[in-house]
């Protein structure tokens, strides 16, 4: 289903949806994590399949696509097998499933221990889906750590399982607050990442030099 940030209360549907295909229990208030990434040592991850046995204990869920490195492909099978009621993980490159994990899951995990740029947090904002990231590259330059009522992610040190359990339960918390979630989810929602924005950025720069 489609939703804009005034029809974002319509996004419930998608993560039905996901949770159906998955074979997950179709309950709406258990957070939903979605990770969409190539599995490889760059991307994090094997410590992101760390970090959510740390908080197995948790009430969350947590859909899983993608393919790289044997062994990381085999963890987080793993993972699925030891939290079937939790975790639906696909291997595979399927950009069409991946476009439902963005629309239906309420964050996004991009534990990257290097990340020139990446485009997985741009999506997943766009998306409503709270981005969880490694404080790196251009995931710091596009997400605003949230502390104090305000920012539109979370932001954590790389290639830490433990930070990055303890920064995920920080949004599983945030999410029980469904007033504040929504605040989150419209400021990444209305960030504005296309050429024009930076052409003007560009331009005042200029002129600043100038002058």
């Amino acid at each position: 289903m489609q939703y804009s940030n005034r029809s974002l209360g319509r996004k419930m549907k998608n993560k039905l949806a996901l949770q159906m295909q998955g074979g997950l229990p179709e309950v709406e208030g258990v957070p939903m994590i979605g990770l969409v990434s190539r599995m490889d040592y760059q991307k994090g991850i094997d410590t992101a399949i760390e970090a959510l046995h740390l908080i197995g204990d948790l009430n969350w869920q947590a859909f899983i696509l993608g393919s790289g490195t044997t062994d990381i492909e085999q963890a987080a099978e793993q993972l699925m097998e030891a939290f079937p009621e939790k975790v639906f993980t696909k291997i595979g490159y399927l950009p069409d499933l991946a476009r439902e994990i963005y629309a239906g899951a309420d964050m996004f995990l991009i534990p990257s221990r290097y990340e020139p740029c990446g485009l997985t947090q741009m999506i997943s904002m766009r998306y409503g889906t709270v981005p969880v990231a490694s404080s790196v590259g251009g995931l710091k330059d596009t997400i605003t750590d949230y502390g104090d009522g305000k920012g539109d992610g979370f932001l954590v040190e790389a290639d830490d399982a433990q930070k990055l359990a303890e920064r995920i339960t920080d949004a599983i918390n945030a999410f029980a607050d469904q007033k504040a979630w929504r605040k989150i989810q419209l400021a990444g929602m209305r960030k504005d990442f296309s050429w024009d924005a930076s052409a003007n950025k560009y331009l005042t720069l200029y002129k600043e030099l100038l002058n």
